[in-house]
């Protein structure tokens, strides 16, 4: 049995819906809804510890060369461009595709952080960033104040 999609294109303007959204379905137009390469913002972790600050930005496939990370004030912002190439060939066709991808995020840092003591590192598709806080920030716990 066939499913036969019913189209009312009675009007201009759904007919051109219709043709949009079967545009999406194809397998020609897979690269531009890939979310690797398409209106991607790659996820953050943080985490607050008793002497850093900690972001994990998760971004596979990507070359440690190609981030940016810049401090302007309190404001960390971490941005990457990507190009993808890749070539098909067959005894017909040859077919070449360019993809970019780029992405920024950015961070206000709170006033507890140590803003020259920012390290990064990526390793395994995860960039992780280390912001130290300031000695004065520190939580060194209860104080105790004894009774005279």
């Amino acid at each position: 049995m066939t499913l036969v999609k019913f189209k009312n294109e009675i009007h201009p303007f759904q007919k051109w819906v219709n043709e949009t959204l079967d545009a999406f379905n194809r397998d020609d137009f897979s690269t531009l809804t890939d979310n690797r390469t398409f209106g991607h913002l790659p996820p953050v972790n943080v985490k607050e510890t008793k002497d850093q600050f900690q972001l994990e930005l998760v971004a596979p496939g990507r070359n440690k060369n190609d981030f940016n990370i810049t401090l302007e004030k309190d404001l960390l912002t971490i941005s990457n461009k990507v190009e993808r190439k890749t070539d098909e060939t067959d005894e017909k066709w040859n077919r070449k595709e360019y993809s970019f991808a780029s992405f920024t995020r950015s961070f206000s840092l709170p006033d507890s952080a140590e803003n020259s003591k920012i390290n990064a590192e990526y390793v395994d598709g995860v960039l992780k960033i280390s912001i130290a806080k300031k000695e004065q920030a520190i939580d060194k716990g209860p104080l105790e104040i004894k009774v005279s």
